[in-house]
């Protein structure tokens, strides 16, 4: 990416632990970013951050669901809306919310605008499952505010990413590829092949790749059927090709490799590009 710029991020703990409640906005921006746990709903109980009109994510072990919260004639907007998910939707364990400083900025034209967005940017960007039930409408909107909240968009998408959920990038945008190192990578055993290449997060093991029918018959191959990455990402290998379904993204390069292989493995040697120098030769270290 060309001519980069810094950009100042302010956290505010707002109950002054490192785990509590959260708030985040950029320099010269007029919206905020909020995040806190389920179990903390009761720590805004005596404020109006949840009153006023907000999108909102919910976030699960599964997956994530977007909203909108507009004023209602109580004077409540989120407060309210969180007290019926309660009962309605998946597990969820976090609440993200984007508000504005201005009381007056996100009517109906733009919630309804910000709510589509963000949930088709939360499907396209692939890391999670999206559970709401329809896409929300779009509504009707002037070309000057399309642009003016896609800007909006923007900050909402990094700010979000630096509370650690990157749910609004792409794994494969430009921004998050290892500079100068985006080649492709190959890993090929016992008849399988896998393509995969290095980003800023992990490893992403690319669509299609082909991996092994059964796990190692050793004890911690085994246990692979049990470790996080593999439960989160089993369903997306085709049950009748063996090949994954879409892009997937590891933490570390052997944690593909694993899922690849179905056994454990050395992905800093496993991985190798088309000249077969392994991936621990090629400065990614």
């Amino acid at each position: 990416m060309s001519n980069v710029r810094g950009k100042t991020v302010t956290m505010y703990l707002m109950d002054g632990t490192p785990n509590g409640a959260k708030k985040v906005h950029l320099s010269n921006w007029t919206g905020v970013v909020y995040v806190f746990n389920r179990t903390q709903i009761d720590f805004f109980k005596d404020r109006d951050d949840l009153d006023k009109a907000s999108i909102y994510m919910l976030i699960g072990e599964e997956g994530v669901y977007v909203g909108q919260a507009s004023i209602r004639f109580n004077n409540r907007s989120l407060s309210q809306r969180l007290e019926e998910h309660r009962e309605k939707e998946f597990d969820w364990h976090t609440v993200i919310f984007v508000t504005t400083f201005s009381e007056d900025y996100l009517g109906a034209t733009e919630l309804n605008y910000l709510e589509n967005r963000l949930y088709n940017i939360s499907k396209d960007a692939g890391r999670v499952n999206v559970f709401n039930r329809k896409e929300p409408s779009v509504g009707s909107i002037t070309e000057e505010k399309r642009d003016e909240l896609d800007d909006f968009i923007d900050h909402v998408e990094i700010l979000v990413g630096v509370l650690g959920y990157p749910y609004l990038t792409h794994m494969t945008e430009e921004d998050n590829l290892v500079e100068d190192k985006e080649e492709l990578l190959i890993l090929t055993r016992n008849g399988y092949n896998a393509l995969g290449y290095m980003t800023k997060e992990g490893f992403v093991l690319k669509a299609h790749s082909l991996v092994a029918k059964n796990f190692g018959s050793s004890s911690q191959a085994r246990r692979l059927e049990e470790i996080d990455y593999y439960v989160l990402n089993r369903d997306k290998i085709d049950p009748e090709t063996n090949r994954t379904t879409e892009d997937i993204l590891f933490k570390t390069p052997s944690s593909a490799s694993n899922f690849v292989n179905k056994n454990v493995s050395n992905g800093w040697t496993e991985w190798k590009n088309k000249d077969g120098i392994p991936l621990k030769d090629l400065g990614y270290r």
